[in-house]
């Protein structure tokens, strides 16, 4: 029995001894689920376990402390699919204790948490973060996905995925080698939905009202556990949305309590006025 940790939860994963290999070693594992603090190859005090059974069809069911997914892995199933169904049912344990995943970076600054957020890709949220890290000193928290609760940063995917050219030219790989990684919990004083411009002057800024932020955030964090971007097999099968009233009505709550009491700023610009801007609003709080 192999039981997978992230956030504080954790889940039992019923599987083949083939596949127990395959999820023991994979990289993706660790760089997908974020917070994914253990591999424990033994029995512990686990709730909810999820059991994965050979298939010539692809099927996902869930029972609320247990769930079945069929498949066959180098078929129908990658070990990627495996990895996204894990992290699906630890975004529903997790949330069930309101802790949030969303999609974004995050950094530590001076002891201020920085949540750099935006729903899509390429707006620049991996290269503000690794920059204020090279350039202003800041911790490095976590990229693509970092976990809420209550007023703080609690974790993150700590590996940096170098899948876009800007990236490399904006922040080489050389430059990040020795930046600090921040592990503890950061309290949250500022979110930041960047747009990065490569070339060009000029900054835009927007404080945004608390209603707007509330939608923001709260939209943000309704997509892991709602399965909007949950498709496996090939993306050919979407996953079953896990969200009940309860989890939803809890999340709502700290989405207003979230943006009552955290500046959401709306940022455009070339990499350097936006830093600055970030120093100069943190100064000022």
């Amino acid at each position: 029995m192999l039981i997978i940790s992230s956030g504080g939860v954790n889940i039992s994963i019923s599987c083949s001894q083939s596949l127990y290999i395959m999820l023991i070693g994979s990289e993706f594992m660790r760089s997908y689920i974020p917070g994914v603090e253990s591999l424990i190859e033994k029995i512990a005090n686990s709730k909810f376990t999820l059991e994965i059974t050979e298939s010539p069809s692809v099927s996902f069911t869930f029972f609320g402390n247990t769930a079945l997914l069929k498949g066959k892995v180098g078929e129908n199933l990658s070990i990627e699919d495996i990895v996204t169904v894990i992290d699906y049912c630890l975004e529903y344990l997790r949330q069930k204790i309101g802790i949030y995943c969303v999609h974004g970076s995050a950094v530590n600054y001076k002891g201020l948490g920085i949540l750099i957020l935006g729903g899509v890709s390429g707006l620049g949220k991996t290269t503000l973060a690794l920059n204020l890290c090279t350039e202003k000193k800041a911790a490095f928290i976590g990229d693509e996905k970092i976990l809420l609760q209550n007023d703080r940063l609690i974790g993150g995917v700590k590996r940096i995925v170098y899948n876009k050219q800007w990236l490399y030219k904006s922040t080489p790989k050389e430059k990040i080698k020795n930046m600090h990684i921040e592990d503890k919990e950061t309290k949250l004083e500022l979110v930041i939905q960047p747009n990065i411009f490569s070339k060009g002057k000029g900054i835009e800024i927007d404080l945004l009202d608390k209603l707007k932020a509330n939608f923001h955030i709260y939209e943000e964090m309704s997509r892991k556990i709602r399965g909007v971007s949950r498709r496996i097999s090939n993306f050919t099968y979407p996953l079953m949305s896990l969200d009940s009233y309860e989890i939803s009505k809890k999340r709502s709550e700290y989405a207003k309590s979230l943006s009552e009491n955290v500046p959401f700023y709306s940022i455009k610009g070339n990499i350097n006025e936006v830093m600055n801007q970030i120093v100069d609003i943190l100064s000022k709080n």
